[in-house]
């Protein structure tokens, strides 16, 4: 088949069909598959950097019990971790939309192609 590549002939035998629209479905059904897993892999990591704030923010609060310098400069320099690792977190956060958008971009494009 002249103009065949070899990812179109792998296409090919996953869909165990030479038909473009059987190719396109498997093509496009791995992309959802992978799109998916990029929001869940997201979403995990969302969830660490929460309980890691969580659990930073509980050090703050018994570090402000105790009295001293020492205890005061922890305090200070945890909040500035706590501040950045909020700030990862929006980043994270922000990812998170846009593989959501990305996941319901190609779930429309499985739909167009099965309505072909």
């Amino acid at each position: 088949m002249a103009g065949h590549s070899v990812l179109l002939e792998e296409l090919a035998f996953a869909a165990d069909s030479y038909f473009i629209d059987d190719q396109l479905c498997v093509l496009f059904n791995r992309e959802v598959l992978e799109a998916d897993h990029a929001v869940t892999e997201l979403e995990r990591h969302c969830a660490q950097q929460v309980e890691r704030i969580r659990q930073r923010k509980d050090y703050i609060r018994d570090l402000r019990k105790v009295r001293g310098f020492r205890a005061a400069n922890g305090v200070l320099y945890m909040r500035q971790i706590v501040d950045e690792e909020e700030d990862k977190l929006d980043q994270l956060n922000m990812m998170l939309v846009d593989a959501r958008r990305a996941l319901q971009r190609r779930r429309r494009y499985v739909t167009m192609v099965y309505l072909q």
